[in-house]
């Protein structure tokens, strides 16, 4: 391998090392914003079956119903525990 070769292919490592680097910190910064987003949809959660405790109407115990379905499934489509 010549001298230019040899240099070319240090560019060329370099470079894929910098782009894995940044492929990395992206990965990071998606697993916080997910658990981030799973704590909120837990207290939403909470929240809701707070106010289904309550006395009142039947389609707002639907509607809370319908909600609380909704966030549950958004928590597993994100892989929450």
């Amino acid at each position: 391998m010549s001298i230019s070769e040899r240099e070319a292919s240090n560019r060329n490592n370099a470079a894929i090392a910098e782009q894995q680097q940044q492929y990395e910190r992206q990965v990071a910064r998606n697993v916080d914003s997910a658990m981030t987003e799973c704590s909120q949809l837990d207290e939403y959660v909470k929240r809701l079956d707070a106010a289904a405790r309550q006395p009142q109407e039947m389609y707002s115990q639907d509607r809370l119903r319908s909600e609380r379905h909704a966030a549950r499934d958004k928590r597993f489509r994100l892989g929450c525990q």
